[in-house]
């Protein structure tokens, strides 16, 4: 699979889980971030008048590892990113190969990350963080089944 449809099917499924999470908590309504971009959060619903941020991450490497990688960082850039500068209320982390997606709040994640998960200085695309094992997860939020692309 090259670059482009790799990176469509991600879009997909983040737009999918978009949806799904909209439908699940009966929000009024859903905004998706243009263009697919936004470093404070992927997309927002309203639900009882009020705005909820979400963040997605979707995690293919968890089939190999058994964890979940918490970014908190970018080497390339030399700044903090991903759940160090989300403005989200909750992050939704895809689990394609088990077809789950686990929902938490990002700040009890990297809390938890941070005093026990383990450190990881350079992934593969230039972002540094941490492993956090896929089975303790469910202490931290919850699991839902969904169905990847």
């Amino acid at each position: 699979m090259n670059f482009i449809s790799a990176r469509d099917r991600e879009k997909d499924n983040e737009l999918k889980i978009s949806n799904y999470f909209a439908q699940a908590i009966k929000a009024s309504g859903l905004f998706n971030v243009p263009c697919g971009y936004n470093p404070d959060y992927d997309f927002s619903v309203i639900r009882n008048d009020k705005t909820i941020y979400f963040e997605v991450k979707l995690d293919y490497k968890c089939k190999r590892t058994g964890n979940i990688y918490v970014e908190t960082g970018s080497a390339n850039r030399n700044c903090d990113a991903g759940l160090m500068t989300t403005k989200a209320d909750w992050v939704i982390y895809g689990i394609p190969h088990l077809n789950l997606l686990y929902v938490c709040r990002p700040y009890e994640l990297l809390s938890y990350a941070e005093e026990n998960g383990r450190f990881i200085p350079c992934a593969g695309d230039g972002s540094y963080g941490y492993a956090v094992p896929l089975a303790i997860t469910g202490s931290l939020g919850r699991l839902y089944p969904f169905q990847f692309n």
